[in-house]
């Protein structure tokens, strides 16, 4: 399991702490503020006094999907930061993520139904659209550090005289902070494949290992086989129980 923790002391000073648990120690790397948003992390941490909004990126958005404190809140400075071992990073993380992880699934389920009801739409009207909100809301679920989703893709061609015709085939949208459809290939084919026999109810988790954190869950929506895979720093008996309410109620 890896972890990126983004520290932004000043409007010039942008570093990327990274480790995973099996390192030796925690890397660091630094950064303009114009290459924020190409950036992957799990934690930021900023400077108290900064006037973060204005200055760097827009916390509003990252808190949907990442923890964010001050250094104050964390009660860490920064030079604490420059000599954390690794227990001690993965420590920190731990402590924001388990309360980011509660804080945001119980807004997850006071927002559940009119979520289900706009995917419904969606399926009906736009798939790719569909897709795109769905990956949204399973990326606030898990708080995961990747998330992928293979799919049945409908998709359009010219068939003689300008005449459009359907094709059916595999697509998947896949990201790490941001998500972008796809077209599958012979691996989207081959999952399909292997887990046909998994697509019998709305969702099945077909495996979850901790120490490795995979995640994998076959899906169905009305007959379409979906299947989910995310890198997930944890995964509990709420974040599934909401998986699966999402799931249940997107069926006809």
């Amino acid at each position: 399991m890896h972890i990126s923790i983004l520290s932004l002391e000043s409007a010039n000073k942008i570093y990327l702490y990274s480790c995973g648990k099996d390192d030796q120690e925690v890397k660091k790397e630094s950064f303009e503020k114009e290459n924020i948003h190409e950036l992957n992390f799990q934690l930021i941490i900023y400077h108290s006094d900064l006037d973060i909004d204005s200055e760097l990126i827009d916390l509003k958005f990252e808190q949907k999907y990442c923890p964010c404190s001050s250094n104050e809140q964390a009660n860490v400075t920064f030079d604490q930061l420059d000599n954390f071992q690794v227990n001690d990073f993965f420590q920190l993380f731990e402590k924001y993520h388990q309360r980011f992880n509660l804080t945001n699934n119980i807004k997850n389920i006071e927002e559940i139904h009119p979520f289900i009801q706009t995917l419904k739409d969606h399926w009906k009207n736009d798939r790719h659209l569909f897709f795109t909100e769905l990956w949204y809301g399973l990326k606030s679920n898990l708080n995961c550090a990747e998330l992928n989703i293979i799919f049945n893709d409908v998709l359009q061609r010219e068939d003689g005289e300008n005449q459009q015709k359907a094709k059916l085939t595999k697509s998947y949208i896949s990201g790490k902070r941001a998500p972008e459809i796809l077209p599958g290939g012979e691996r989207e084919d081959y999952l399909m494949t292997e887990y046909e026999a998994e697509f019998e109810s709305p969702i099945n988790i077909e495996h979850f290992i901790p120490e490795k954190g995979e995640l994998v869950c076959a899906a169905l929506i009305n007959h379409s086989p979906i299947i989910i895979m995310s890198s997930v720093y944890s995964f509990n008996q709420l974040q599934k129980a909401i998986i699966v309410a999402i799931f249940t109620g997107l069926q006809d």
